[in-house]
């Protein structure tokens, strides 16, 4: 483990390991807590008092270090109630998540009626933040729980679970360690909150899974002794099993486009009758992972999206309504400017962030953008190179699967060729992309999203193997060792006696690299020949398209 993970640990978070298995039975959904009215913190908790040691104090702590604009658009005390949350008690006394978690796994209405009106201040927060981008997150506990998960059954997780996106923070000796019974779970989630901003852990990537979390039992094994994995997917439910914090009647956190249409991306695989707009807004805030509906009021049919897609079209008999501060399959980072790889010479106009990153998603090109709420300046980026702090008003949004300059590979990896003794820890692809740009010496790279682990790469050496759960990226016009020349040709000196097919610069050179006898090579970018040479003697200009490159 490196040095810079044990710093990031010293401090246990006592949430990322269940404390005991969870219970799947309930009486029902979680309900009755929406009624409450918003309080602020310090009276949300004053039915806490007798539960909670010393809560009013441990609330004032959460105000004195929560700043007065929070990010994600929450209020003090919203940002606070996270604060609270994530919070550890001192000595002996049960942290206020512990005791919490612990009455919504009863699901005792009686038990759980002191908590609403905390619950809602919490969880009015909790759905102010974007979703993260679906992906694997992991949580563990030191038992072995392989006889309570079998393949294909269905899981409900009634409390708040927290993960880690970085699996060797649980491997820990503060966590799961590396001795006896462990049962790590991986999740792949669609709808979990990143809290980090919010959370008294600032420096851990904590995501929030909330109360009511279905799922199903994907698969098992056992990769060393005593451990074992059991892999989980978050499935949509049938019913609703947590009521909403509040009922936006009039769907006004919702932007709505009358006479618009957006095909495809439905979340459902056929529309629901819904009386009218407002009931399909609700509808659609209801359903995880809805960010856009469509509405046709002559049929009253209804259907949540996932995305705006390409941004639909004018069409009679339909109203589209859309969450202004979502974006699927884009990753949200606020108050962050990415400096320069503009695509246009100037800004454009947006109403806000999930048009700008529409824009992003149909310019070609367009791998991030950043956004401005003040002056509704969207600017479309290239790469996310030389992302940087931002003081103002800047919200990135960045494709967590692409890189620009960079060949990916799925399930491909490159063994050996490291620049680093060890590989570091980045939470998507096209970071670990970044991290290779802003390396001196790195052309190439291999990922792996389970365990978040990017590995630096000074060459693609002979190309590397297949291997499930790891993408590969390189930049295609570079080889490490060789000199380029472009325009420029090597007749004769063949090593074989026809080209072979290759789909660029980098991947010829690596064809010579591990053939023998080849000190150079010949590349036509237009038909992707490559040639492979004993020599550079007879060298020339070329008028063609042919690349040179030799040792």
């Amino acid at each position: 483990m490196s040095k810079h993970t044990e710093l990031r640990v010293r401090r246990r978070n006592s949430r990322l390991v269940i404390p005991d298995v969870q219970d799947s039975k309930t009486v029902g959904p979680i309900i009755g807590y929406a009624e409450e009215p918003l309080l602020p913190l310090a009276d949300a908790c004053i039915p806490l008092i007798p539960i909670i040691f010393n809560i009013l104090a441990y609330v004032s702590t959460a105000l004195e270090h929560t700043p007065d604009y929070p990010s994600d658009g929450l209020t003090r005390d919203e940002s606070a109630s996270i604060f609270l949350y994530t919070t550890e008690w001192k000595d002996e006394h049960r942290s206020l998540y512990s005791a919490l978690n612990e009455t919504l796994r009863t699901a005792d209405p009686e038990q759980l009626q002191p908590w609403f009106k905390y619950l809602k201040l919490l969880l009015t927060a909790l759905v102010k933040i974007p979703f993260a981008p679906q992906q694997t997150v992991w949580r563990g506990i030191r038992k072995d729980l392989r006889l309570e998960f079998p393949r294909g059954t269905s899981v409900i997780w009634w409390s708040f679970s927290s993960c880690t996106t970085t699996l060797p923070v649980l491997e820990n000796d503060l966590y799961l360690g590396y001795e006896g019974p462990r049962t790590l779970f991986s999740i792949e989630v669609f709808n979990a909150k990143d809290v980090r901003d919010h959370s008294y852990f600032r420096n851990e990537d904590e995501m929030l899974m909330l109360p009511g979390t279905y799922m199903e039992v994907q698969s098992q094994f056992n990769p060393a002794p005593d451990l074992h994995i059991i892999h989980l997917k978050q499935m949509i439910p049938d019913n609703v099993l947590l009521e909403p914090p509040f009922e936006d009647q009039n769907c006004s956190s919702f932007v709505r486009k009358d006479d618009w249409d957006t095909p495809d991306n439905d979340i459902l695989p056929s529309p629901v009758h819904e009386p009218d707009y407002a009931s399909c807004c609700k509808q659609c805030q209801t359903t995880t992972g809805c960010i856009a509906f469509t509405y046709s009021p002559s049929t009253q049919l209804c259907w949540p999206k996932r995305s705006m897609g390409s941004g639909g079209n004018s069409t009679a008999d339909r109203i589209t309504a859309y969450n202004p501060n979502n974006c699927s399959s884009f990753v949200r980072k606020d108050a962050w400017d990415i400096l320069g790889n503009d695509i246009l010479s100037s800004s454009v106009q947006q109403p806000d962030y999930a048009s700008c990153c529409l824009q992003c998603q149909t310019t070609p090109k367009c791998v991030a953008f950043t956004y401005s709420s003040s002056r509704h300046g969207c600017w479309l980026k290239t790469s996310i190179r030389s992302g940087e702090n931002s003081t103002g008003d800047r919200i990135t949004g960045y494709n967590p699967n692409t890189c620009s300059d960079f060949v990916r590979k799925d399930a491909w990896d490159i063994p050996g060729n490291d620049i680093l003794t060890s590989s570091v820890q980045q939470p998507d692809y096209a970071s670990c992309c970044l991290q290779c740009q802003t390396t001196s010496g790195c052309i190439a790279f291999s990922y792996s999203p389970s365990s978040h682990g990017c590995s630096l790469k000074t060459s693609i050496g002979s190309g590397g193997t297949s291997t499930d759960d790891k993408i590969t990226g390189y930049n295609p016009n570079m080889c490490v060792g060789f000199v380029r020349k472009d325009a420029w040709d090597i007749p004769g000196n063949d090593i074989l006696t026809s080209f072979v097919q290759q789909l660029d610069y980098a991947s010829c050179c690596s064809q010579c690299q591990a053939t023998s006898g080849c000190i150079a090579f010949t590349y036509s970018p237009s038909s992707q020949r490559c040639s492979l040479k004993t020599s550079m003697r007879s060298g020339e200009n070329s008028t063609g398209d042919r690349i040179t490159g030799y040792n």
